[in-house]
């Protein structure tokens, strides 16, 4: 079991915004924009280690939130981690694994609703060190995930896209305890 601080770095999100416009002399426009490709956030994760000799295989599962200026995503992961022995104490491979989102609109202003239908992808390196028999690891790994939120907008609010690609590079850094 463990947590690891995520960052996802999604160039598609920067820069996403909705807006109203009102029409008449002492209105208003309103708007939201999302002010950086990052949505950033904790994951808790669980699952088996496998020690097959010269290497290791975890199966995991976990859920958190990712977090941004204008919206929240809950996210849902299964995944897989082939770690190589190198050494005493340091473990390190390829993982693969599958994402499921849940975005929510969060800021005050704007009409949108957010949805996720499809599930995205994990690809990526990981590695772990822990310290002479102990049962907590350090650990973390830099991935290209993939993903999409399709965007609705009522009451008169408009968006400058409405399809967006949450594809990118997720960084983990945490810590994971071995029972």
């Amino acid at each position: 079991m463990g947590a690891k601080g995520c960052t996802l770095i999604s160039p598609d999100l920067q820069g996403f915004k909705v807006e109203k416009n009102h029409i008449g002399f002492l209105s208003q426009d309103e708007s939201v924009e999302v002010l950086a490709p990052a949505s950033s956030g904790v994951i808790v994760i669980a699952g088996v280690k496998i020690d097959a000799g010269m290497m290791e295989v975890h199966l995991t599962g976990g859920g958190g939130y990712l977090f941004n200026n204008a919206f929240n995503i809950g996210v849902i992961t299964a995944e897989t981690d082939l770690l190589f022995k190198l050494g005493e104490n340091f473990t390190m491979g390829p993982r693969a694994g599958i994402v499921f989102y849940e975005p929510t609109w969060t800021a005050e202003d704007g009409e949108v609703t957010l949805t996720s239908d499809e599930p995205g992808a994990i690809f990526g390196l990981g590695g772990y060190y822990s310290w002479n028999g102990s049962k907590i690891r350090v650990g973390g790994n830099i991935d290209y995930q993939t993903g999409k939120i399709e965007v609705e907008t009522d009451d008169g609010w408009t968006a400058n896209d409405y399809n967006l690609d949450l594809s990118g590079i997720a960084i983990r850094f945490g810590a994971a305890f071995s029972f």
